[in-house]
């Protein structure tokens, strides 16, 4: 019977997620914050007016433009945040033809 060798401990972090760094803590707010149908509706509306209010740099509007759950991430998106804001941002735009 094979043994699996026991846990080395090295302190470099987790492997497998990547934490989002303090600046995009704004970003993040904002994809918590879709949870909110009403904020996400502001969102469809008037996107400059919303990214103005949150103060999300060029890259994250310009990320959060596509609601690409990836580029949302690549832009300093958390993954979890990313997908359930983009997600149902898109189910909404879709509903309303927005």
């Amino acid at each position: 019977m094979s043994r699996t060798p026991p846990f080395e401990f090295k302190n470099e972090g987790y492997n497998f997620y990547r934490y989002p760094d303090p600046e995009s803590y704004a970003f993040n707010r904002l994809l918590r914050d879709f949870r909110d149908p009403a904020l996400r509706r502001r969102y469809l509306d008037d996107p400059q007016g919303l990214v103005a209010e949150y103060e999300l740099s060029d890259a994250e509007a310009a990320a959060l433009a596509t609601l690409d759950v990836d580029t949302c991430v690549e832009a300093g998106a958390h993954p979890l945040l990313a997908w359930t804001g983009c997600r149902m941002t898109a189910r909404d735009r879709d509903a309303t033809g927005s």
